[in-house]
C-alpha cells in the first residue's frame, strides 16, 4: 500500500520531476505537459516505461492520448515540507506527511501581464499569495493511496458546480452524482471542468468512478481507478482555453465535409430502399429541404460467408453499386450507410475466424455469440475482434477503399454488451474491454474515410459516448418523445453532450411511431434544430412538415431556409472547434464563466461565438432570456440593443426564437438554397449582419475576411459582392475590395 508520505526526489528535468515511493518500485512523476496542464503520473517503472516499448500498447494509448513533443517547461522548487512544481501562470504544489496536493494560480495585477520567473525565490514568491484553483481532501489524512486500485480525494466547495463528465437529461452541474466509466447507462465522458478555473481528466481505460459530491461525501470529488497506473492530467485557466488543453491532449475534433451538413432525412426500419429514395425525392419536390439520406440497418456492407472480405451488400444495392452512389451524388444525395463487423454465427467464415482468433471470444476460448437484432438482419453474430490488429487494419483498410462516392458511414455501439467473460486477442477484458472495443469501431472507420484528407475530413455517426469522442463527428442521439418533456429531454442532451467537449452533435425530430406533435411543438422543435450542428426528419409523414396545414408547413419551410443560409456559420463554428475545441452550442458557464448570474439561465446557449440563443421550451410562448454582463446584444428580431447583465421576458410567436447578436461580431449568412446542390462553391456569403461595431472576423467556413480597426472604424477585406445589414448608426463606404464602417457622423 502507498501512502505518499515518503517521497524521495530523484530526477529532476526541463518538464518532470520523479520521485520514488516506499513501494516496490514505484514511482510518482509530475510533468509539465503544456502551458496550464499538469500530469500526475504513479505507477511501477516497468508498466510506465512498458508503453513506449511496446508497439501495440504504445498505438493503444495513443487512442486517448496523442503524441505531443512541445511539453512546457517546469521549475521544481524543493522546499521545507515538499516541492513546488512552477510554471508560469500555475503551479502545483506537493507537499509531505500528511500528504496534499494544490493547483495554484499566481495573482495577476489587472492589466499587467505576468513575467517569466528565472529563479526559485522567484518562483516562491510568485505563487505566496496564489489562489487555490483546486486541493486534495483536507478532511481526509490519506487523501491519495494506492491499495490493488488508486483513489484520489480532492475537496468540492459547497458552491462549486461541476460540469462535463458525459451527456444527462438533468441538470448541467454533475454534483451529486457518480459515474462508472465502462458502464453505457451513464452517458460517461471523462472530461470534468469547474468555472472556477480548473479540470482533469482521469486517463486510462480500465474503470474508473467519479464520485461528484455524492450523499455519501457531500465535500469532495472522489476519483478511483482500477488502472495499472495512475494517470490524471490538472487543466488550469477559464473553461474553453480547457477545451483547448484537452483536445489538444486527447485529439482534435475531426471535421464533416460540406456534403454531410445537409439536413437529414432517417429510413426507418423495413423501409424499402426504393420507397424511401421515391418519398425524398417526393418531399424535395415539396420544397421540403433535404440532402442528406441516412440508411437503416442492416448494413450496406458486409463479410462474405465463406472468406474474409467486405463487400457491398447486393440484396439491398443491386449488383451496379457504381450506379447506384453515382445516381445519388448527380442528384445531390449523400448517403450514410450503416455497417457493422458482424460474422454470422453457421458460416464457414465464422469456424474459420474462431479457429484462427479473429473474433471476441467467451470464457472456454470460443467465439461469443450475440442474438441477432436488426442491424444483422437478426441473424445471430459474432464479433470481428478489432483489438487484434490485423483484424482492425482489414476493417478500416476495405472501408477506405469502398467508399470512393464521399458517403458517410455510421455504426451502433449500443445494440451489445460485452460481459466480463469477453475477451479479446491479448486478454482484454471486462471494463477494459468494454472501453477499448467501442472506441475502435468508431475510430477504425474514420481512419478509413479520413484518410485521403488533410486535416481528417468524414463523418462516421455513432450513438454512444467513447474515449476521445470529438476525434470521430458526430454523435447522434437517440430520438426522444413527441413531446414538450422530449423537446427539453433533447436540449439538455444537447447541451451536456458538448459541455463533455463533444463539438458536433446530430439529433432527429422528434420519434418515429409516435403520435404526432401539434403544430406549435413541431415549430419549436424545428426553431432549436435550426440553431444546432445538424439535424435529421424521419421519414414519416406524421414526422414532416407535410403532415401539417398550409400555414405550419410555411413556417417549417421558412426555418430550413435559415437552416441552409446558417450552414457556411455553422461550417465555421466546427472549423475554429477543430482549431480550439468549443462546441457548435455552448453553455452559459462554458461561454461566460465570469458571469455567476449566467450559469443559472441553463436554457439557453451560445450559437458559435456571436448568437444567443434561449429556445422556448414549453407552450406558454414566452422564456425569460439573461444577456450576459459586460456586452451589449442586438435583437436579431426587433434590431433593439440591450446592455449586458438584464434579464428580459421574452414572447415570441412559432416564426420566431428569441436569439440575440453579439456586439462587435458579425453573422456570415449564405444565399437562400433549396438544398446544398444550388450552394456556389464560388459565391457561398450572401449577407453580413453586423451587431453594432465590427471588431472581430467572423466564423464562417473558409474564412478570408479579416476586420482591422483604426482611428474609430473598421476596415474589413473580403465582403466583395455581399449585402451588409447594419443599423442607422453605422454607415458603410466600399474602396474597392475594402469596407470600411464608422459611426454615423
Amino acid at each position: 500500500m502507498i501512502q505518499f508520505d515518503k517521497l524521495a526526489l530523484t530526477t529532476k528535468e526541463t518538464h518532470t520531476a520523479e520521485f520514488t515511493t516506499d513501494y516496490k518500485d514505484y514511482v510518482l512523476r509530475i510533468v509539465a505537459q503544456a502551458p496550464g496542464v499538469f500530469r500526475i503520473c504513479c505507477g511501477s517503472l516497468k508498466a510506465l516505461n512498458l508503453v513506449e516499448s511496446n508497439e501495440r500498447l504504445k498505438t493503444r494509448a495513443e487512442l486517448s492520448v496523442v503524441p505531443y513533443d512541445q511539453v512546457a517547461e517546469l521549475l521544481v522548487v524543493a522546499q521545507e515540507d515538499g516541492w513546488l512544481f512552477a510554471q508560469r501562470d500555475y503551479a502545483l504544489s506537493l507537499k509531505t506527511q500528511p500528504f496534499s496536493l494544490q493547483l495554484l494560480k499566481r495573482p495577476q495585477l489587472e492589466g499587467a501581464v505576468n513575467e517569466d520567473f528565472s529563479t526559485e525565490q522567484e518562483a516562491v514568491a510568485a505563487f505566496a499569495e496564489a489562489e487555490v484553483l483546486l486541493q486534495s481532501a483536507h478532511n481526509y489524512a490519506e487523501p491519495f493511496v494506492f491499495d490493488g486500485s488508486w483513489a484520489l480525494l480532492l475537496d468540492l466547495p459547497a458552491e462549486q458546480a461541476v460540469y462535463g463528465l458525459g451527456m444527462t437529461e438533468q441538470s448541467f452541474n454533475r454534483r451529486s452524482e457518480e459515474f462508472v466509466s465502462d458502464q453505457a447507462v451513464f452517458n460517461f465522458s471523462p472530461l470534468a471542468w469547474s468555472t472556477a478555473g480548473w479540470g482533469l481528466y482521469l486517463n486510462g481505460l480500465d474503470r474508473s468512478v467519479h464520485s461528484v459530491g455524492t450523499k455519501d461525501d457531500a465535500t469532495s470529488y472522489q476519483l478511483r481507478t482500477d488502472n495499472q497506473c495512475f494517470d490524471l492530467f490538472l487543466f488550469a485557466g477559464e473553461p474553453l482555453a480547457i477545451f483547448d488543453q484537452y483536445t489538444t491532449l486527447t485529439g482534435r475534433a475531426g471535421q464533416p465535409p460540406l456534403d454531410a451538413m445537409g439536413v437529414g432525412l432517417k429510413q426507418l426500419d423495413g423501409q424499402p430502399d426504393e420507397a424511401f429514395l421515391l418519398f425524398a425525392k417526393q418531399l424535395r419536390e415539396h420544397d421540403i429541404s433535404l440532402n442528406t439520406l441516412e440508411y437503416a440497418w442492416p448494413s450496406m456492407l458486409r463479410i462474405d460467408s465463406d472468406r474474409l472480405n467486405l463487400d457491398w451488400n447486393t440484396d439491398r444495392l443491386g449488383d451496379n453499386t457504381r450506379g447506384f452512389f453515382d445516381a445519388l451524388k448527380e442528384d445531390h444525395w449523400h448517403a450514410v450507410l450503416p455497417t457493422f463487423p458482424a460474422i454470422p454465427v453457421g458460416t464457414h467464415l465464422f469456424d474459420e475466424l474462431q479457429d484462427r482468433g479473429w473474433m471476441i471470444m467467451d470464457a472456454e476460448g470460443d467465439a461469443l455469440r450475440f442474438s441477432g437484432s436488426k442491424h444483422t438482419g437478426q441473424q445471430d453474430y459474432g464479433l470481428l475482434d478489432l483489438t487484434y490488429k490485423d483484424a482492425y487494419h482489414f476493417w478500416r483498410d476495405r472501408h477506405q477503399q469502398l467508399l470512393e462516392h464521399g458517403q458517410s458511414l455510421k455504426t451502433a455501439t449500443s445494440v451489445f454488451t460485452l460481459p466480463d467473460e469477453a475477451c479479446g486477442r491479448h486478454n482484454e477484458e471486462g471494463a477494459l474491454l468494454r472501453t477499448l472495443f467501442p472506441t475502435l469501431m468508431e475510430q477504425a472507420l474514420y481512419d478509413g474515410i479520413s484518410a485521403t484528407s488533410t486535416p481528417p475530413e468524414g463523418v462516421v455517426v455513432h450513438d454512444q459516448l467513447t474515449i476521445a469522442a470529438q476525434r470521430r463527428p458526430y454523435l447522434e442521439l437517440a430520438p426522444f418523445e413527441n413531446s414538450w418533456a422530449g423537446l427539453n429531454q433533447l436540449y439538455r442532451s444537447l447541451i451536456s453532450a458538448q459541455n463533455s467537449s463533444v463539438p458536433f452533435v446530430s439529433h432527429v425530430i422528434g420519434r418515429a411511431g409516435d403520435e404526432a406533435m401539434s403544430p406549435e411543438l413541431y415549430l419549436r422543435y424545428l426553431a432549436l434544430s435550426t440553431f444546432s450542428a445538424n439535424f435529421a426528419f424521419h421519414a414519416e409523414v406524421e414526422q414532416l412538415p407535410i403532415y401539417y396545414d398550409e400555414a405550419t408547413q410555411s413556417l417549417a419551410k421558412q426555418w430550413l431556409g435559415l437552416r441552409y443560409r446558417l450552414i457556411p456559420y455553422v461550417l465555421g463554428i466546427i472549423e475554429e472547434g477543430v482549431r480550439g475545441g468549443q462546441p457548435v452550442q455552448s453553455s452559459m458557464p462554458l461561454a461566460f464563466p465570469k458571469d455567476t448570474t449566467a450559469a443559472a439561465f441553463d436554457h439557453q446557449f451560445l450559437f458559435g461565438p456571436a448568437v444567443l440563443v434561449a429556445p422556448i421550451l414549453d407552450d406558454t410562448g414566452t422564456t425569460l432570456v439573461y444577456l450576459p454582463a459586460g456586452e451589449a446584444w442586438w435583437d436579431l428580431n426587433t434590431g433593439e440593443r440591450y446592455e449586458g447583465g438584464q434579464t428580459l421576458e421574452y414572447s415570441c410567436g412559432l416564426e420566431t426564437i428569441p436569439a440575440f447578436g453579439r456586439e462587435g461580431h458579425m453573422l456570415a449568412v449564405g444565399p437562400t438554397i433549396a438544398h446544398l446542390g444550388e450552394m456556389n462553391s464560388a459565391r457561398l456569403l450572401d449577407e453580413i449582419w453586423l451587431f453594432g461595431m465590427p471588431i472581430h472576423n467572423p466564423v464562417v467556413m473558409r474564412n478570408k475576411i479579416r476586420v482591422m480597426q483604426m482611428q474609430g472604424s473598421s476596415y474589413i477585406k473580403g465582403l466583395e459582392g455581399l449585402k451588409i445589414l447594419h443599423t442607422d448608426e453605422l454607415e458603410v463606404k466600399r474602396r474597392g475590395a475594402e469596407v470600411r464602417i464608422s459611426p454615423v457622423r
